[in-house]
């Protein structure tokens, strides 16, 4: 599947262009996070994408749920299931913000899977 460099190339090509756009940037973030290998490349494009987020007070909370989210995955791959578990209840508290509709009802549900997933040690 594909070439990584490019990807990472054009992402960051990509990221130059809107970074001025928080809502842009974190979602450029986010995708060019997805598509890499290397697990501590990918925590440190989410907690940079969290960041931007954190950053601009009109960025939409409900929609930090999927960067919480995203770091509670990428500390699991990594083995740290403590902070994974962590990142995943702030991810729960923020997704009660989003609507009823698939997108809100489908990230919910995969925290509760996640949470449940993990457990409570």
């Amino acid at each position: 599947g594909g070439d990584p460099a490019a990807a990472a190339g054009a992402y960051r090509e990509l990221l130059g262009r809107v970074a001025d756009n928080t809502s842009d940037a974190v979602a450029v973030l986010h995708m060019w996070a997805i598509c890499l290998d290397d697990p501590a490349e990918k925590l440190a494009l989410n907690e940079e994408a969290l960041r931007r987020a954190e950053g601009d007070p009109t960025f939409p909370f409900p929609l930090r749920a999927t960067l919480l989210a995203n770091l509670g995955y990428t500390h699991l791959i990594l083995g740290d299931t403590p902070a994974a578990r962590s990142w995943y209840l702030q991810a729960q508290k923020a997704a009660a913000g989003l609507g009823d509709d698939e997108y809100g009802t489908r990230l919910r549900t995969a925290i509760t899977q996640q949470l449940g997933n993990i457990g409570t040690d």
